[in-house]
């Protein structure tokens, strides 16, 4: 299961990276115009391998910690990412910001990723609810699934790709330290005491 985990997040990498390369190749060719072909196109693909590449990535760190003292509500859940209604969405984000501490540009980070999150939904499912509309108008994000803007929401897409793999990975390299941490402090009088005063770390 992990070295298939590791598969699919090297996969959505190479995606993300390959149309991007692929969109800028197309743009700058001498005898290829830009297109609603190749707007839409990878625009889709670049909405559906970051939900992707995301919900892998929190898989492999909530398994690869699962074993440990830290319990399942210290982690950053896939329930937490999903998508839903506005409501639940913010719901959601306080959430994340309450166990992750973060600061006011990760929040508007996973705000784009919710509204990436709920138009790949739609993509999927063939099915763009006003719920999703509502999401994406929160934030200003497109709806349109042709993406006749062009560079501009592919790179959107794409920066909130690596901002939020940053996001979840320092997240869980804290987690990971305060373990490593309380593993050598295991021999002391007071672990139970160092430990309910990192979990928040």
């Amino acid at each position: 299961m992990n070295q298939l985990n590791d598969n699919f997040i090297l996969s959505y990498s190479d995606d993300l990276i390959y149309i991007s390369k692929l969109y800028n190749v197309y743009q700058s060719h001498p005898f290829s115009s830009e297109s609603a072909f190749s707007n839409g196109f990878i625009f889709r693909t670049a909405v559906i391998s970051t939900v992707g590449n995301i919900e892998t990535i929190l898989e492999k760190w909530n398994s690869r910690l699962s074993a440990t003292d830290f319990t399942e509500n210290e982690f950053l859940s896939l329930k937490l990412f999903s998508g839903g209604s506005l409501e639940t969405v913010n719901r959601n984000i306080d959430s994340i910001k309450k166990l992750t501490k973060c600061k006011s540009e990760d929040i508007s980070i996973l705000k784009n990723y919710f509204a990436i999150k709920n138009l790949r939904n739609a993509i999927i499912h063939h099915d763009l609810s006003q719920n999703k509309i509502n999401i994406l108008d929160s934030v200003g994000f497109t709806t349109d699934i042709f993406n006749s803007d062009g560079l501009k929401n592919i790179n959107k897409v794409i920066e909130v790709n690596k901002s939020l793999t940053s996001f979840i990975n320092v997240f869980y390299i804290k987690k990971c330290m305060v373990i490593n941490f309380l593993k050598n402090m295991e021999a002391t009088s007071y672990p139970t005491k160092v430990k309910q005063n990192l979990n928040g770390i």
